[in-house]
This record gives C-alpha cells, sequence and structure tokens, in this order.
C-alpha cells in the first residue's frame, strides 16, 4: 500500500523517538504526473531524454516522492526549485535553497514498488527494492563466499534477494554504486530481529543494514550501525518501521530468510 513511513531513532528515558529520515513507497504511478509540479528545469531535460515512456515514470515518480520526503523533513523549498542531479558515481544529489545537509536515496522494483529515502546527512544511508525472483539469485550465484552460501543455505530467492538487496543499499551508502570489487560488500551476519533482519558486513562493521519484507519484494535500508553511533543518540528503532509497513499492508515485515536462519 501507498504510504509514508518514519525512521526514528530509538527513545531515551523521557524523550520522544526524532525522525532522522522520511520513506515513501507506492507502486509506479500508473496515471500521468505533471512534471511541472515537480521537476527542476536541469531534471525536466533529464526526463525529456528518455525514449522510454516506462523510464519517464520511473524517474519522475522517483523524484516526487524524494521531493516529499524532503519536504516531510522540513525543507520548505517548492519542488520545482529542488534540483536532483548525478554524481560521478551516478549518486542522487539535492541540490536548491535549504537543502544543504539533506540526502536522499531513490530505488524501483518493476511496476510493483517506487521508494525514495530523505535523510539527515549526519545519519548517511541507502534504499534498495528488489523484486523477489529468481534474477538476483542467478546473479550472485557465482559471487557469493562461503560464508554467504552457507547464511543462504535451503532458502531459495528469499535468502539471495535480501543479500543483493543489502550489498545493493550499502554500495548507495558508500555512494559508489556497486562498483567496488563484489567481495567488499561480504555479508557475514543475519539476525532476525523483531519484524526485520538485521544484516551485517565484514568489511563494514561500522555499517549495517535492515531487510523487510514487501510481499513480493524485499526492501532493505543501509545505516551506521547502532552500537557505533548510540552515543550520538542514532540508535534505530526499526521495531517502528516494521510495525508501520505491517500496518499499512505492505506485506509481511519478517523475512523468512531471516527468521529461518538465526
Amino acid at each position: 500500500m501507498p504510504g509514508e513511513y518514519l525512521v526514528c531513532t530509538r527513545a531515551r528515558p523521557g524523550e520522544s523517538p526524532q525522525p532522522v529520515a522520511i520513506l515513501h513507497l507506492e507502486p509506479l504511478a500508473r496515471e500521468p504526473l505533471a512534471p511541472a509540479d515537480w521537476l527542476h528545469p536541469v531534471e525536466q531535460r533529464t526526463y525529456d531524454a528518455q525514449t522510454r515512456r516506462t523510464r519517464q515514470r520511473e524517474f519522475l515518480h522517483g523524484r516526487m516522492l524524494a521531493k516529499r520526503g524532503l519536504a516531510a523533513l522540513g525543507v520548505a523549498t517548492r519542488a520545482p526549485e529542488m534540483a536532483i542531479q548525478p554524481g560521478c558515481f551516478g549518486q542522487p544529489l539535492v541540490a536548491g535553497d535549504g537543502l544543504h545537509g539533506h540526502g536522499i536515496s531513490i530505488s524501483h522494483a518493476g511496476p510493483a514498488w517506487v521508494g525514495a529515502l530523505a535523510f539527515r546527512e549526519q545519519v548517511p544511508m541507502g534504499l534498495d527494492i528488489e523484486l523477489i525472483s529468481q534474477r538476483p539469485g542467478r546473479a550472485l550465484a557465482t559471487r557469493l563466499t562461503a560464508t554467504e552460501h552457507a547464511l543462504i543455505a535451503n532458502q531459495g530467492e528469499w535468502g539471495a534477494t535480501a543479500l543483493w538487496a543489502a550489498k545493493e543499499a550499502l554500495a548507495k551508502l558508500l555512494r559508489t554504486g556497486l562498483s567496488s570489487p563484489f567481495p567488499l560488500f561480504e555479508v557475514t551476519g543475519l539476525t532476525a530481529m523483531n519484524g526485520y533482519c538485521e544484516v551485517r558486513f565484514h568489511f563494514f562493521p561500522h555499517l549495517s543494514a535492515a531487510v523487510f519484507h514487501l510481499g513480493s519484494a524485499m526492501l532493505a535500508l543501509a545505516v551506521p550501525a547502532a552500537a557505533t553511533v548510540q552515543a550520538d543518540g542514532y540508535c534505530y528503532a526499526f521495531e517502528a518501521l516494521a510495525a508501520q509497513l505491517t500496518s499499512n499492508g505492505a506485506g509481511p515485515a519478517a523475512p523468512r530468510c531471516c527468521t529461518e536462519s538465526r
């Protein structure tokens, strides 16, 4: 189901949770959106250059959701005055008045989901959504380490998709994409939490990913590992996000591959 979801800090005694990011999820729009309502002139040129109508819809819908998220975080700049442009690694960068210190991450999973995450730059994040299908499993088959094979043994495409989504989200947080050697993104831990799966990385112990089940897809958020940033107040309450996703009809939030692989 379409929705706006808060990613919050875990509350300290006597304090309320504070949102550090806003996640928007929707199916890809079937009805045409109005580009002039959402796109900066720079983005409009990229939109016009797309030769496929589906690609135009994905481009526009992702930016619409990202700008909604930025507005929900308190950015007052009008959507057409925000420019989301690719950096040297293709990572989305936001420019415009009042946007300093904010970042976004956008992901598409066929027509099923368009997702956009808006966050405060002091808490860098990455988002990826992957459809549960044979494609991620085949792509990963020759790239998994022995440790990763053991983690998802007998889990079929569920486990492979969870790993793929977590690695993609990590690569987006790092802003390099999967251009680095694939072993660098090795997963060494899958832990069942309350409504989601926590993924740990061998070469990035200071980072982690939370993976959620969206029915036909897996959603991963890569974040600084809470253990290293708790002193700054950034300990993430992903149980609350899992509850939001479940209550809004997005599907069961606990990935089967995680709950069966403790």
